[in-house]
């Protein structure tokens, strides 16, 4: 299933506004990007080692994502 991934801020100022990749997993939306610009996940982490957090927006749902367990996630109420 493709889907619409949308960087905003800092992020999309530095690897891209928008991005369509063939998954639903964020994991996967992770390597893709990275695979089209190298330096996205060593920027993620280096935001996590500084305690940056990022939040993911799914069907309006808001989640903190974990960089280190992109599968975790904590919703946001």
């Amino acid at each position: 299933m493709q889907t619409n991934v949308y960087l905003q801020g800092e992020l999309g100022a530095r690897f891209g506004n928008k991005f369509t990749v063939n998954t639903t997993s964020y994991r996967e939306v992770f390597r893709c990007i990275n695979a089209n610009r190298p330096d996205f996940l060593p920027f993620l982490r280096e935001c996590e080692q500084k305690e940056i957090g990022f939040i993911v927006e799914r069907a309006g749902e808001l989640s903190l994502i974990h960089i280190s367990e992109p599968t975790r996630l904590r919703r946001i109420s």
